[in-house]
């Protein structure tokens, strides 16, 4: 009995924890190839939201920026979208505990700097959510922001960290680094 007993054990610990893929057609993004757009005729997107989002990064340049780590949003609907706006312009704080009723969804961003930057992929691999994201370099200089929210979904009671890593076009993690504050940067949260 005791063997069997240390064996099931011994065999839980020594699987390893597998990452759980998040679907790029299940983000939410601004102007991202895979994902899906915002204002595509959903009902709960608007236009106006997404615009005063775009606006607040556009503001300053990335070393005056307010914000510059990731934020979770509890959902993803019209005040979820105006909450980003205010946590992005300064006159909100971020929420970083959540109930493990909330659903978890991860904020992306980038400012304008010579680059566009699009999401690669996202997965959750125990209390680790990782974002892949790969930076496209303009010839012309028209860069514009972006912006995504990746939906985790509820999780269990536990500290988490979310992290940014810039891939290359072949999915490989990218050894250049990004200027400080044009990119989210990573953060931890916690769900009670």
């Amino acid at each position: 009995m005791v063997r069997i007993l240390l064996a099931a054990i011994i065999g839980l610990v020594a699987v390893p924890c597998v990452a759980e893929e998040i679907p790029l057609k299940s983000v939410w993004a601004y102007q991202m190839p895979g994902t899906r757009g915002f204002c595509n005729g959903e009902p709960n997107k608007s236009p106006t939201a997404v615009d005063d989002i775009l606006a607040a990064l556009s503001e300053g340049t990335p070393a005056t920026s307010k914000s510059s780590r990731g934020f979770i949003l509890n959902g993803a609907g019209v005040d979820e979208l105006r909450t980003a706006r205010s946590v992005l312009d300064g006159s909100e704080k971020p929420r970083y505990r959540f109930s493990s009723n909330d659903e978890i969804n991860v904020v992306f961003f980038s400012r304008e700097c010579g680059q566009d930057f699009h999401i690669k992929g996202a997965t959750r691999k125990g209390t680790r959510l990782t974002v892949h994201y790969i930076g496209i370099p303009h010839k012309s200089g028209n860069t514009s922001p972006q912006f995504a929210i990746i939906p985790f979904g509820k999780l269990s009671p536990e500290k988490y960290h979310v992290a940014f890593i810039p891939a290359t076009a072949s999915g490989q993690n990218a050894t250049s680094k990004v200027p400080p504050n044009v990119v989210s940067g990573s953060f931890n949260f916690v769900v009670e």
